[in-house]
């Protein structure tokens, strides 16, 4: 990381004392795990933190908080700290659409807006960005940020940035892993980080209602293409019948890439409001990335998301048709 970067970060935290910290919508291990690691470096330094996400803690990284609260937003009670904050900091998102019900409030504050992000964005609007869209995970740039300033990173921070990282490289089975990543995480188990425990908490707590759902979704896997692309539904009835209405579903999505032949996995999922969220994952050079921009989504090469305000048929429709275009080129 530059040394520019470094020093720039360094001096907005010391100059500053009221932070607000939040993420994308539907925050994943990354996401969770770096914001709580720079809430507990920011307290460290005695600031006054606050936590706003737009969902509640998933119970799997519930385990990481210590004394970090997050709360859900809501304009009510919320709308005061966009004001209050000398700081906001925008992690694993530099997209204002993410931020949904919170975006006006962001983009209307005087707050100074500091985006730490690894997902590529050709024009973020924000203050100060520290985007660097080769890290293997938001959690890695964090981490660069404390040991170029020559922090010292306690456990309870270690673990947090340890968790954010084996989520967003799958358990370093994604093509964004590198040597770089298993000498950070290296790092983080000399400092006392416990694997098994991690691993634990986030991939052995799974709700039965995940796996009734993912049973239904997987009566309905369709190939087509050949075999390379390869697509699931969850529709509203299904989310129903499984009482499954507060369950992450974008995993649900990955046993369908390991299905011989395949070469992008796509999950359609019938949103409460009519809409519909499109997870894709792919292998090796195939970019859905290139194909969720062209719809308002993003992400990176071989993960990302769109949400799209058509109904779940009309957004099968576009996207399988762009792809079985993608794949006949």
């Amino acid at each position: 990381m530059k040394e520019e970067i470094i020093k720039k970060f360094q001096d907005l935290v010391s100059r500053n004392s009221r932070f607000l910290l939040t993420v994308h919508l539907n925050a994943d291990g990354d996401a969770i795990g770096s914001e709580i690691a720079l809430c507990k470096f920011l307290k460290s330094k005695g600031k006054i933190v606050h936590l706003l996400n737009q969902e509640p803690l998933p119970e799997a990284y519930q385990f990481l908080c210590g004394d970090c609260s997050i709360e859900v937003f809501d304009p009510e009670l919320h709308g005061s700290l966009f004001e209050s904050a000398d700081v906001i900091f925008l992690i694993d998102n530099s997209t204002p659409g993410r931020f949904a019900a919170m975006k006006d409030y962001l983009l209307g504050s005087r707050a100074l807006k500091i985006c730490i992000d690894h997902h590529p964005e050709s024009n973020p609007v924000w203050d100060f960005n520290i985007i660097i869209d080769d890290a293997c995970a938001t959690g890695e740039i964090i981490y660069d940020l404390l040991i170029g300033m020559g922090q010292p990173i306690p456990l309870d921070i270690a673990q947090s940035l340890y968790a954010a990282i084996i989520t967003d490289t799958g358990h370093f089975r994604f093509s964004i892993t590198n040597a770089r990543t298993h000498e950070i995480v290296s790092h983080l188990v000399r400092i006392g980080v416990n694997p098994q425990k991690v691993y634990q908490e986030v991939y052995e707590r799974i709700p039965l209602e995940y796996i009734r759902l993912m049973g239904c979704a997987f009566e309905n896997v369709t190939r087509e293409d050949e075999g390379k692309i390869a697509h699931i539904d969850i529709t509203r009835e299904m989310i129903d019948r499984c009482s499954a209405h507060h369950i992450d579903t974008s995993d649900i999505l990955n046993p369908i890439l390991t299905i011989d032949r395949v070469k992008v996995a796509v999950l359609f999922k019938e949103l409460a409001d009519g809409r519909s969220k499109v997870s894709l994952r792919s292998k090796g050079d195939v970019d859905v990335n290139l194909l969720a921009s062209e719809f308002g989504g993003g992400g990176h090469k071989n993960a990302s998301g769109i949400v799209m305000n058509e109904g779940l048929e009309e957004a099968k429709r576009k996207i399988l048709a762009r792809l079985r275009k993608a794949f006949s080129s």
